[in-house]
């Protein structure tokens, strides 16, 4: 799709102008359609709909950061409000008395457990990720974040509140292209959004500094709506501003 490029062609990143030239086709099963409902469309009185996988991309957490948050636990801040069963309240206490045979066992559960739910898991710290919309191509992999009306990203762990929900994203889509070059754009109104050094440290802990630049070289910077329905053919004044807008 010609839209892609002319995307990345908006961003002020050298290496996004560099994926321009090899970007290739889009893959089938980022097209093809799966039933998604949320909370919101139940509230709405809404069934389930038909989505192209793209969209609400999960993402599973990394593994390097949750070893260094077992590892960590004194680092960790405790969520308020948070309610567990009684064996997970009791582990992961002791996992936060720094308790080494039980740092050992989470440990050993992490490396020996594909699917990982903070909800269930008294191991896991941080959850799987939703990228608002994940595009795979034959050559890379392409994350936007998009928000409408919010200003910028979230702090997005309970457990580890200074990590940025981009960067968080970004190290998560890291973890699942494996060998193709990828990418991550924000979307939002105002383009003005900076994702700085900082936040790459705040967030990224458990990486060495060689790591932290790499992984934000695949971050292409902040674009407009504007920008983008110009670049896709979308009217700008159709774009929906809330749920509400969605559904009349």
């Amino acid at each position: 799709m010609d839209w892609i490029p002319t995307i990345l062609e908006l961003c002020e990143s050298e290496y996004g102008k560099g994926l321009v030239r090899i970007v290739g086709s889009i893959c089938d099963y980022s097209l093809q359609k799966k039933p998604y409902t949320d909370p919101i469309q139940k509230q709405l009185g809404m069934n389930s709909i038909d989505l192209e996988n793209c969209f609400e991309f999960s993402l599973s957490p990394p593994v390097r950061f949750l070893e260094w948050l077992i590892q960590n636990p004194l680092l960790m801040k405790w969520p308020n409000g948070k309610k567990y069963s009684e064996q997970t309240e009791y582990k992961r206490r002791k996992l936060f008395n720094n308790d080494s045979t039980t740092i050992a066992e989470a440990l050993e559960l992490l490396r020996n457990n594909q699917v990982r739910n903070p909800n269930r898991d008294w191991w896991v710290f941080e959850g799987f990720t939703e990228v608002d919309c994940l595009i795979e191509t034959e050559n890379i992999v392409l994350a936007i974040e998009g928000k409408r009306t919010e200003e910028g990203p979230s702090q997005s762990v309970d457990w580890y509140p200074q990590r940025n929900q981009l960067v968080r994203n970004l190290e998560a889509l890291k973890q699942y292209v494996k060998d193709k070059e990828y990418a991550l754009i924000l979307i939002d109104e105002e383009g003005k959004y900076k994702l700085e050094e900082t936040m790459f440290t705040a967030s990224l802990p458990h990486l060495s500094l060689e790591e932290r630049v790499e992984l934000r070289r695949h971050y292409l910077g902040n674009i407009t709506w504007k920008q983008v329905c110009i670049a896709t053919g979308i009217n700008y004044s159709e774009l929906p501003n809330t749920i509400d807008d969605i559904v009349r």
